[in-house]
């Protein structure tokens, strides 16, 4: 076996870790990530997940929550709807049923893996994403993505060794420190980086790495520089791990280790790893819903760290991704509008992110809060753009926007930009979400149907929602489209940049509808007005919000659907948020589910 620092072999020095199962991940020898007993397979899609393909769920399918309504001509629509406490149809939950899902290794996302290195190591930056190191739920290693975490990790290391003073628990004053300093570092960065003790062995093999460091660089920062580099490159670094215990048996469930919890909860809350407390907490169990709640009311009073946390939620959930991806807007004549570049479109993306989050500094803040309001953060770029008063800075401050039918995230003019196309707005896109994401709904496109295009340009004498009607919707599409326009429809009002408009192509804009399949926003509504105060008020939404926010808690996905053995607890999470909408209060109602402070166990390690 041969490990790598910044493309040149370390000697053999990084062998030491493979005795305690902890390979270099930047050997380029096997071809695939090194498997900590136990804990499933990163490589295959099953370990990196643990969410399907399980003992529980062979096929790798899911239920949607709710219930299954058939459309017509095959078309399907699944989940959706519910705010009772007894689960989905066919689903016992009642007060005695305790059900979890197994727990495979999942690599930490890009950003997990920053925020990781900042509090660990006082590096900021973007490190994963500058070294394309990939992470989450779906990633899987091949020779080039361990080749990139090991040069990544080099870098950092390098980094690292040059400023000790800034993260290192002590800088040896002269030669005859060093010894003593060495194993404050290994004692304090094994725990730190790995979420636990590290045993005797670890300790000793981690010095084994850093003396090699020192011998070859006749220095003491050259240790440094490779003792992290190994330390970086090791499972329990890169994975979020759960190890089966000796005894236990298949289908089985069981609490998750303190130390393991600790890990989970912080990645969780903060995204990141956890603090000096939550490790002096998980010392002594953390199994219990009681401890777990404590920690979670010690760690939301971090506003700072909470919307860091919170912060992955919401750019996974609104598609932050997507600013980033070279947005295109069209002036009247069709050629690209030199005026919406591409320091809007990333303005924008920041604004709807703060927008979200920044609701978490509130002293309560409600979900109606999120579909509510006039009031955006804004820089000088957006403010020019949008024509808002004021002459703006480059620091994004809290800017209202009042008089143009605004009500929260779906009107911000980020989310109405980046579902629509270049020069004519997106009905079915912004209705898409609002079924998704807001109701739940699964939609199933019919077999073999074709899709006629939408003209990218206006269509003479029709306006966007005729043209839709008249013309692009085929018979047995109806069922599907009578779910999503409606919504899509209400928020005609904003143009294909998220400008305020009453006329659509030379005529009156039509923002009514009549919503189905929606739960409690079932009904007609008179104009987009009346749509989103119904939205803000919906318990249908909070359920439904509550359900993606439990997957992405467990998974780091957001999701329309939820494994079969996590329905109780998205059916009991959804009920209790929906009598207050409070965000911080569902925080905690996921950390004490039963889906997440326990596991199925697959059996004992081999």
């Amino acid at each position: 076996m041969t490990c790598l620092h910044r493309n040149r072999v370390l000697s053999g020095a990084c062998v030491v870790f493979a005795a305690l199962g902890q390979a270099c991940t930047g050997s380029v020898t096997g071809g695939a990530a090194p498997v900590p007993q136990g804990s499933g397979n990163p490589t295959s899609g099953t370990g990196a997940s643990g969410r399907t393909g399980s003992s529980s769920d062979p096929t790798g399918t899911r239920t949607g929550v709710g219930g299954t309504g058939s459309g017509a001509s095959g078309a399907i629509v699944t989940g959706g709807g519910g705010g009772g406490g007894s689960g989905p149809a066919g689903a016992d939950c009642g007060a005695p049923t305790v059900q979890a899902s197994p727990l495979h290794a999942r690599l930490l996302s890009p950003r997990q893996y920053d925020n990781t290195i900042l509090d660990l190591l006082k590096i900021g930056g973007s490190p994963a994403e500058t070294g394309n190191v990939a992470g989450g739920e779906t990633a899987a290693l091949d020779s080039t993505a361990l080749q990139f975490r090991a040069n990544t990790a080099a870098e950092i290391a390098a980094q690292a060794a040059a400023n000790l003073s800034a993260w290192s628990p002590c800088v040896p004053a002269n030669a005859a420190a060093q010894a003593a300093c060495e194993q404050q570092i290994i004692d304090k960065l094994g725990q730190r980086a790995y979420r636990r003790p590290v045993s005797a062995g670890e300790s000793a093999s981690m010095k084994v790495l850093f003396d090699a460091g020192i011998a070859a660089g006749n220095d003491f920062a050259t240790g440094v520089d490779w003792f992290l580099t190994g330390l970086l490159q090791t499972p329990d670094f890169q994975y979020q791990l759960v190890r089966p215990t000796a005894g236990e048996q298949a289908g089985q469930i069981l609490p998750i280790g303190g130390y393991e919890m600790a890990s989970r909860l912080s990645y969780y809350v903060w995204d990141s790893m956890p603090d000096d407390a939550l490790l002096a907490a998980a010392a002594t169990g953390l199994g219990d819903a009681a401890g777990i709640q404590a920690q979670v009311a010690r760690m939301t009073q971090n506003t700072t760290l909470l919307v860091r946390g919170m912060s992955a939620f919401y750019s996974n959930w609104l598609n932050t991704a997507a600013y980033n991806e070279g947005i295109v807007k069209n002036d009247a004549s069709g050629k690209p509008d030199p005026t919406f570049t591409q320091a809007v479109a990333l303005s924008l993306g920041q604004s709807i992110l703060m927008t979200a989050t920044a609701l978490y500094g509130s002293p309560s803040p409600n979900i109606s809060s999120l579909f509510t309001g006039e009031t955006y953060f804004m820089n000088d770029t957006l403010q020019k753009f949008y024509k808002v008063p004021g002459a703006g800075t480059s620091t994004f401050t809290p800017v209202t926007v009042p008089g143009e039918h605004r009500s929260g995230l779906l009107t911000h003019p980020a989310f109405l930009t980046v579902n629509a196309r270049p020069q004519v707005t997106a009905p079915i896109l912004r209705g898409a979400f609002v079924t998704s994401n807001l109701l739940c709904l699964g939609l199933t496109v019919p077999a073999n149907l074709v899709i006629p295009p939408l003209a990218e340009t206006p269509q003479a004498g029709l306006t966007t929602r005729e043209l839709i009607a008249q013309i692009h919707v085929q018979p047995q599409c109806q069922a599907c489209h009578n779910t999503i326009d409606p919504p899509g429809f209400a928020l005609e009002w904003f143009d294909q940049v998220g400008n305020v408009r009453t006329v659509d192509n030379g005529k009156p804009v039509d923002t009514s509808g009549t919503m189905v399949n929606a739960g409690d926003l079932n009904g007609s509504f008179a104009n987009g007005d009346e749509f989103l105060s119904r939205v803000g008020k919906s318990s249908t939404v909070r359920t439904c919000f509550a359900q993606q926010f439990l997957e992405h808690a467990l998974s780091g996905e957001v999701s329309t659907s939820v494994a079969t053995n996590d329905q109780c607890s998205v059916a009991r999470v959804g009920a209790e948020f929906a009598k207050s909408g409070n965000l911080v209060d569902l925080v905690g109602l996921v950390a004490v589910s039963d889906s997440f402070r326990l596991r199925m166990s697959e059996g004992a390690p081999q």
